[in-house]
Parts: structure tokens; C-alpha cells; sequence
């Protein structure tokens, strides 16, 4: 497919539970040639069935820590960008925006969470027994849960259709369900991690170099539309539930 003349990002969409399954049918709603694969036809684990893409989207109706760092190592190896689209109760989660080479990976994101979460022993504890127990979880969920879902994550997509995913690397959005605001903000990678950051041949050069590279995104705000709250800077408002 193509918009404006130029080809549209192929996007492979990994749904899990019910919730990730209805993420994907709206996406495909919006762009039909979507591949989309469910956890209902087997283990989302083998990637040697995963269709070629440009980018990946993992939708689900929680946290699904094996599964994620297994597309994110892949996303490292193969150099395809990817992000999570979940909901995390009480707050819908789109991100972090994984661009292989041009941002933090979701490990970085995972511990940068457990570094500053007050309640990172219990979430650690929690997916552990997500991964353990991969029918535990959540559920139900409300249809306009869906359309913002999908809506910010189409968002994302057409940065990448218009080359701009680069720009967008590590961003993270949320919709708070209770209070109904949206935030956004940018993961910070963790210096050395052997997969978003390259090791480098003199080791004296990494410290000053490393830190300026990671700093500079977050000396530019994510869209010229973006307001800066207490939460980190919140996504632009062209987002909508019914992009």
C-alpha cells in the first residue's frame, strides 16, 4: 500500500489475549495489509514463523515479559523497529518505541522502571508470574480502550510511513483510565547495554560520547505540538481514539 506516493511501513502485529486480538482487528481496520498473528494458533514464540515486516507491534492484554524480550533481542539482531501496545491497569501503554541503533531497547525501558518505580519489587514479582502462569491476568476491557489503543499506535505508524521513526525512538505514551489525560515521555538507555548501545574500541571515548548521545533526545521536544506535564512530555494532540 502507499500514501502520498511513497510505500506505507509493513507492519506484523503479535496479538495476545483478548484485548491484544481487538487492538489488532482495529489496526487492520485501518490498514489492510497488515499481517496480524495470535496467540489462539500457537506459540507467538517461534519466530521463524513471524512474516517479514519493517516493524512490529506487540499488543496484548498485559505485560508479557518472555515474549517481549524475545522480540526485542530480535529486534536487535535483525534491526527492526518494534513497540509494545498493552494495557497495564490503571493506564493504557504505547511504547517504548524500540528503533534498533537510534534508542533505548525495552530492556533499557525495563530497568529504568525497576530503578524508579516505588513498586518495582511487586511488578517484578507480578510478571514473573505472568511468565509463569500465561493464562493470569486482567480481564475485559471497554471498546473505547481499543480505538485510543489503536488510535495512538497508528500515530506511531505514520511517523514511521513518513520516515520519521527515527525521531520518535524510546517515546513512551500512556492514557490513564481513571484520571482520562494522556502523558508521554522518553527512556533514557542504560550506558553499556550490549544491545541498544555499541561497544566501543577505546573505552575512554564511551563515557562523555554515550552520555551526550543519550541526553540529546531529550533535548527536543517529541512533536512541535507537545505540552510538557509533571509526567514527562505528553504526545501531540493530533492523537485521537479514532485515528
Amino acid at each position: 500500500m502507499y500514501m502520498n506516493g511513497k510505500p506505507m511501513t509493513k507492519v506484523h502485529v503479535l496479538a495476545v489475549g483478548g484485548f491484544g486480538a481487538a487492538v489488532a482487528d482495529r489496526l487492520r481496520r485501518e490498514r489492510h495489509d497488515l499481517e496480524i498473528s495470535t496467540d489462539q494458533a500457537g506459540s507467538l514464540e517461534l519466530t521463524a514463523s513471524w512474516p517479514n515486516s519493517d516493524l512490529r507491534i506487540l499488543a496484548s492484554w498485559r505485560e508479557t515479559p518472555r515474549l517481549a524480550e524475545l522480540l526485542d533481542a530480535r529486534s536487535a539482531d535483525w534491526g527492526t523497529p518494534w513497540f509494545p501496545v498493552l494495557a497495564e491497569h490503571p493506564r493504557l501503554r504505547v511504547g517504548p518505541v524500540v528503533v534498533p541503533g537510534a534508542g533505548a531497547c525495552y530492556r533499557c525501558f525495563r530497568k529504568r522502571r525497576a530503578q524508579h518505580e516505588r513498586d518495582a519489587t511487586h511488578l517484578a514479582t507480578l510478571h514473573a508470574h505472568y511468565d509463569a502462569f500465561p493464562e493470569s491476568g486482567p480481564e475485559g476491557f471497554l471498546p473505547q480502550h481499543v480505538d485510543m489503543s489503536a488510535g495512538m499506535a497508528l500515530d506511531v505508524l505514520r511517523r514511521f510511513d513518513a520516515g520519521e521513526g527515527r525521531r520518535f525512538a524510546g517515546t513512551v505514551r500512556h492514557w490513564h483510565l481513571l484520571e482520562q489525560h494522556l502523558s508521554g515521555g522518553r527512556v533514557v538507555a542504560v550506558h553499556a547495554c550490549d544491545r541498544c548501545r555499541r561497544a566501543r574500541t577505546v573505552p575512554a571515548e564511551s563515557t562523555w560520547a554515550d552520555l551526550a548521545r543519550d541526553l540529546t533526545p531529550l533535548l527536543t521536544p517529541l512533536d512541535e505540538g507537545a505540552v510538557f506535564t509533571p509526567d514527562g512530555p505528553q504526545a501531540a494532540s493530533s492523537t485521537s481514539p479514532h485515528q
